[in-house]
């Protein structure tokens, strides 16, 4: 209660000072006349230097801070900046920030994987393709590295020298002395 004394005090000054400067006298509290001060904030008074204004948005925020909470909240309060005055806001400031850096980096994080995920899959259907190749080549020249397949290839090549031997084949024996 002592606090919310010394703020409504320091708002009383700074009423004073602002209607002294626009030569008005000083209203003896913020919060006294309630309607009349949401009256004149929707129509302000200018004066040429807008000092009007001014003190009608610091009785509004006067207003808005000894507000205990329990008023109800509609979406009109929202949009004029309501929730952005209110002490529980602005208490809690560091913490939301925390929450909303925390929500950007996990988004991103999220991103970042699913990229990653998308890379791999690019990655094994890449790996699968040339393993297929490779067993295609592989094949081939199984294929073509038979006897039979050498033996039609000489015989249709005409400039070949090339012969099948008509002996089989004998082994060497090498007598180490």
């Amino acid at each position: 209660m002592d606090t919310q004394q010394h703020e409504k005090d320091q708002l009383d000054r700074l009423l004073e000072a602002a209607n002294a400067e626009i030569g008005e006298q000083a209203e003896p509290s913020a919060v006294a006349d309630q309607e009349e001060t949401q009256a004149d904030a929707e129509q302000p008074e200018e004066d040429g230097k807008g000092n009007a204004f001014f003190t009608k948005m610091v009785e509004a925020i006067a207003a808005d801070e000894e507000d205990d909470g329990s008023s109800k909240w509609s979406v009109t309060s929202v949009l004029r900046g309501r929730l952005i005055n209110a002490r529980w806001f602005r208490r809690n400031a560091l913490l939301i920030l925390f929450i909303l850096v925390l929500t950007i980096v996990y988004v991103t994080n999220r991103y970042a994987s699913q990229q990653e995920v998308i890379h791999i899959d690019e990655l094994k259907k890449e790996l699968i393709d040339r393993r297929y190749d490779a067993l295609t080549r592989s094949s081939q020249l199984m294929q073509k590295c038979r006897q039979s397949q050498i033996i039609d290839i000489l015989r249709n090549t005409p400039d070949s020298t090339l012969q099948v031997s008509k002996e089989p084949p004998f082994e060497i024996k090498v007598t180490m002395p």
